[in-house]
């Protein structure tokens, strides 16, 4: 049993996964199946090592210990994509700590882990950073985008699951948190804006909007799950949502849907089955 699979048995979810079960077939093919989609990794693969060197800058260490971070990127352009190489993303890494060489926050916690009781199940997680910032506690998550910064990105945050979480998490563990920084790191070719951050604030009602849904994702998880464990195809326990299969770019199991379980349109990935440490 994959460490994916652990999870859900122990009723343990995290934001990435209650976001997939927007579409329960797609929560399928990603926390059961262990299928991916060809050729479309290394995105992924960049924001994580970019993670990884702001993470270890934020904890303190040096500069060399940081870049190292970027040593798992490939070297030359991979399938016509030379803008995720090792040298770009030591160049962007750069240029952030030149831009905020000196911070206007205090760091209170990094890389802080949470579980959170919820009825019948566990909501877990992890926030890149808890700071002090203008006297009041807030959040500040980092993120990568392919495009030149701008304010219409910070839309994305608000509503949104994983950060509403982040911040419930704060206030839970903190006692207060007024929302979120969100900090932009560009991956685009020459940006006009390579960074930006904003404060994503938060509404009581949406809070509560945000944990009524966290609790009707899990349940339906749960119920699809058992469902199936119990010998119902995954076709009939993980039914498709079907307005989603276009949005942003298009599902990458559409062809799966639409084809079937041919090998010609997937891969097995690894990547959400193993035990982050």
């Amino acid at each position: 049993m994959s460490f994916a699979q652990e999870k859900i048995e122990k009723k343990v979810f995290d934001a990435s996964c209650l976001k997939t079960a927007a579409c329960l077939r797609a929560f399928y093919f990603t926390y059961l199946r262990k299928v991916g989609k060809k050729g479309g990794r290394l995105p992924l693969l960049f924001g994580t090592a970019m993670h990884l060197a702001l993470e270890r800058h934020y904890k303190g260490e040096s500069v060399d210990s940081s870049l190292e971070a970027f040593d798992s990127l490939p070297s030359f352009s991979v399938s016509g994509d030379d803008l995720r190489t090792k040298d770009r993303g030591k160049a962007i890494f750069l240029n952030y700590l030149a831009l905020y060489k000196k911070e206007d926050f205090t760091i209170l916690h990094a890389e802080t882990d949470f579980v959170l009781p919820f009825p019948g199940f566990s909501y877990s997680g992890r926030i890149d950073l808890v700071i002090r910032f203008l006297e009041q506690i807030y959040i500040m998550d980092h993120k990568t985008s392919g495009r030149s910064c701008s304010s219409y990105y910070f839309n994305y945050f608000r509503p949104d699951m994983s950060t509403t979480g982040y911040c419930y998490a704060c206030k839970e563990l903190m006692g207060e948190c007024a929302g979120a920084q969100i900090s932009v790191l560009s991956t685009a070719r020459n940006p006009k804006v390579p960074f930006m951050r904003a404060i994503v604030n938060h509404t009581p009602q949406e809070t509560e909007d945000w944990r009524e849904e966290v609790i009707h994702r899990a349940e339906t998880v749960i119920i699809a799950y058992n469902r199936w464990r119990n010998g119902l195809s995954y076709r009939k326990a993980f039914p498709r949502t079907t307005n989603l299969c276009s949005e942003y770019g298009g599902c990458p199991f559409r062809e799966l849907c639409i084809y079937g379980d041919s090998q010609r349109f997937l891969y097995v990935d690894t990547s959400v089955h193993e035990k982050k440490e």
